[in-house]
């Protein structure tokens, strides 16, 4: 009788034990579920950070938004998209409409016009990171009387 009840207790306290064992592995697991979450917010809020201090240099580099104060190219920076074409993309075709702002981040892209299709007439640049087009958005939006269609471009633009 007395060796049942030692097996009885062996076996209470070996199932307490494993109790308590697995309960500090969940509180542990808890803990790091936690922190690692912290950490993630963390992360993605200084990659956010770095985008848009990034991004601001670029706009600031326009003239007419570097005369404006922070909250102007602040709240355009929340709104930039980065994207990226392959080489030899027609990004944005003279003639075609201007629906967007295009900033330099890497690379290089082509730029040319033959001035609305005159004969004889051909100018190309290369833009470099930092350089921007779609400027004639910003000329388009700050007309009194603009229409409701969007400017043309007066470029072709290639990657």
């Amino acid at each position: 009788m007395a060796e049942n009840v030692l097996c009885i207790l062996i076996c209470i306290i070996g199932l307490v034990l494993s109790a308590q064992l697995i309960g500090n592995m969940q509180t542990n697991l808890q803990s790091m579920t936690v922190r690692v979450e912290e950490w993630m917010r963390h992360r993605q809020y200084l990659q956010i950070w770095k985008n848009r201090h990034l991004s601001l240099a670029l706009v600031r580099r326009v003239p007419f938004f570097s005369q404006m104060d922070d909250q102007l190219p602040d709240a355009i920076c929340e709104r930039l998209v980065s994207s990226l074409s392959t080489e030899g993309t027609c990004i944005v075709r003279e003639g075609d409409p201007v629906n967007e702002m295009l900033f330099v981040i890497r690379g290089q892209l082509e730029s040319s016009t033959t001035n609305g299709g005159r004969s004889g007439f051909f100018n190309s640049i290369t833009l470099t990171p930092g350089d921007f087009c779609g400027e004639e958005l910003l000329t388009w939006a700050l007309m009194p009387k603009s229409s409701a269609n969007l400017p043309s471009s007066t470029r072709t633009v290639k990657a």
